[in-house]
């Protein structure tokens, strides 16, 4: 008389799902939780196609749920870490942005310091020009705005323009008369004012 072996469905007859262990141990390693998560729903599929042939429903749940807290908790300890980061890179590209217009004041000084522009401060286009391109150094003029990389510093109306500027990182050299001091206005990521230069000030 031949017996037949056990159940499918029986302790002796099934097998632990691999997938499902793995699941579980991948949940527990940072950085890895995501595979903790997919492994989690695969075991799930496959012990449920498996027709009792596999087991280890709970340990694919806790895998996804371990895996998920995991991803969660991640993200609210390196949020802040990510937002201060960037908060460091913006202060930086707006110190550039104040070391620039500082050197721009020094130009225009340079300017009315030669004896051929009498005293005189650059009061168009034109004259701005002249002070970018002879009195501003060439490292300075060859710099792109960190806020914008289409735009250069040795060129009137991009990084640098005669009035009031309009987008961040770039400075604006605003006259109104010679007997009156012009201003130089630098913006920041916000395209607020992050340095006011005045003549004189």
């Amino acid at each position: 008389m031949i017996q037949s072996g056990p159940p499918i469905d029986s302790p002796k007859s099934q097998k632990l799902s691999a997938t499902a262990l793995l699941s579980l141990i991948f949940s527990f390693i940072p950085l890895l939780n995501i595979l903790g998560i997919l492994f989690g729903v695969r075991s799930l599929r496959e012990i449920k196609k498996s027709q009792g042939a596999l087991y280890g429903k709970w340990l694919g749940i806790g895998g996804i749920v371990v895996g998920s807290l995991g991803i969660l908790l991640s993200c609210v300890c390196m949020g802040p870490s990510i937002i201060h980061m960037r908060n460091e890179e913006t202060r930086a590209m707006e110190s550039d942005v104040r070391s620039t217009a500082n050197t721009l004041q020094t130009a225009v000084g340079d300017y009315k310091k030669d004896p051929k522009h009498q005293g005189l401060k650059p009061a168009t286009v034109a004259e701005l020009t002249v002070v970018v391109q002879s009195c501003l150094p060439k490292d300075v003029q060859n710099k792109k705005n960190p806020f914008n990389s289409a735009q250069d510093y040795g060129t009137v109306g991009s990084g640098i323009v005669f009035g009031l500027p309009s987008s961040p990182g770039q400075i604006g050299y605003v006259f109104t008369d010679q007997h009156e001091p012009y201003t130089i206005i630098a913006l920041g990521k916000d395209r607020g004012p992050i340095l006011t230069l005045t003549e004189g000030l």
